[in-house]
């Protein structure tokens, strides 16, 4: 279909009218690369002008990219400008246009973290930050994380030596610490998440896993002399020929299990992870009282190198949850450091917004405050990033702020352009907020 002046009319017309015009409804608009959704976002905004809904100090428009905030921002200033010497417009409307050109250079289009950055300047005492914190930048961030590790090193490491001890003995590598410990404090971010997206079928109890490892871990060795005991009886009693395989192998085992006799604890415990079981399957019927006993010394056989196997595996996973407590302590041995020299990340400034978010009298003035929330390429959130712009859109009597108000948020995106997982965005938080949508 054509317009009079012959341009072509999108097929779905009807649902840009609704965007730019439905100001009154909380709306999701997806559409692939080249179908104009930012455009869209821009005449949304406009109209929020034109009507009187807000000025523009009132609207959030979150871009992923300084490059694409100012490049919105120069869109909706040309769109302004040609709207204030527009024929048709009104006074009233040139008005709110004039004020809005004054006013856009100042308004609160940018990328999240640059928004965040702004909140945190205005709640410096609510946030718990310095309100002339030092935003430093990647390079930054990673040499001063290499400082605080070889720090963190020197203070708790030889009180951790055995704990160091099992992750060499499990296959670790102490070079690779390093690295783990960067991770985690990467991913410090989960902390302060509220969960509003997760599911709680999700949600586990570690402290009952773990005390689940330990008591596992604590009955192996009872096991293993439990089954040494049975073998040595039945290889004793019933074996009819010392060169049977079976017998031969269960002997073999019999004298290593002799040897770390004088172990104990998780010495003991690292000695029978990896001491040779006797071999599966060995022994002929012919050599053994009856086939009823030559079955039983294999089964036992079987069970103890299943056990083995599996007693591994939770002593890796053991292992590992010990480390990641050891190294979640270097997370706050940095976040003290900063403290002390007043210095911010870029996670830090969603960290610290979340965690505002949670004093109900400046979550509150800052949803009045903000009275529009517009969100580009919303694709590309993380779900700390998602949860400063839910609870910021939530209705302000909602229970735990996660219940929408009408109209207040408006996202653009495309599932198929998520181009920034590599920064923990999760596809999972769009589709789960477009759930959320009427």
């Amino acid at each position: 279909m054509k317009m009079p002046d012959g341009r072509l009319i999108p097929v779905d017309q009807d649902v840009r009218v609704r965007a730019v015009t439905d100001l009154d409804s909380t709306l999701c608009m997806e559409a692939g690369a080249g179908t104009g959704k930012t455009t869209i976002l821009v005449d949304r905004y406009i109209s929020l002008i034109k009507t009187g809904r807000a000025a523009c100090s009132q609207i959030v428009a979150i871009t992923f990219t300084e490059k694409a905030a100012g490049e919105m921002n120069l869109r909706l200033r040309e769109e302004i400008e040609k709207l204030i010497h527009s024929p048709g417009a009104g006074s009233l409307e040139i008005s709110r246009f004039r004020a809005a050109k004054e006013s856009l250079e100042n308004a609160p289009v940018s990328t999240i973290h640059s928004f965040a950055s702004s909140v945190l300047r205005e709640y410096p005492l609510e946030a718990g930050v310095d309100p002339d914190f030092i935003q430093i930048d990647e390079i930054e961030r990673r040499l001063f994380l290499e400082d605080c590790w070889d720090e963190f090193l020197v203070q708790t490491a030889s009180s951790h030596d055995v704990l160091l001890r099992g992750w060499v003995f499990a296959g670790g590598e102490i070079a690779k610490l390093r690295d783990l410990a960067f991770i985690l404090y990467s991913s410090r971010g989960e902390r302060v998440l509220s969960g509003i997206f997760r599911d709680e079928s999700e949600k586990e109890n570690c402290g009952r896993v773990e005390s689940g490892m330990e008591e596992m871990s604590a009955q192996f060795p009872d096991y293993v002399r439990e089954s040494a005991a049975e073998l040595e009886t039945l290889v004793q009693m019933h074996c009819n020929d010392p060169g049977d395989k079976g017998s031969v192998t269960i002997k073999r085992f019999l004298e290593d299990l002799a040897g770390i006799e004088g172990l104990s604890g998780q010495q003991l415990e690292e000695s029978l992870l990896y001491i040779r079981m006797p071999k599966k399957n060995k022994g002929a019927i012919k050599n053994w009282d009856t086939r009823e006993l030559c079955d039983r010394q294999k089964k036992i056989v079987r069970e103890l190198a299943d056990s083995q196997s599996e007693a591994r595996k939770l002593y890796v996973d053991r292992v590992r949850n010990r480390l990641e407590a050891w190294l979640s302590e270097f997370v706050d041995f940095v976040d003290a450091r900063k403290q002390k020299e007043s210095f911010l990340d870029f996670d830090d400034l969603l960290i610290y917004t979340r965690k505002l978010l949670d004093d109900g009298i400046a979550r509150e003035s800052l949803r009045e405050r903000y009275r529009y929330i517009m969100v580009d390429e919303f694709q590309d959130t993380d779900p700390l990033q998602a949860e400063i712009i839910i609870l910021l859109a939530a209705a302000e009597d909602s229970a735990g702020g996660v219940e929408l108000q009408d109209g207040k948020l408006f996202i653009v995106g495309d599932p198929k352009q998520s181009i920034y997982r590599f920064r923990k965005a999760d596809v999972e938080i769009y589709e789960k907020i477009k759930q959320r949508l009427p």
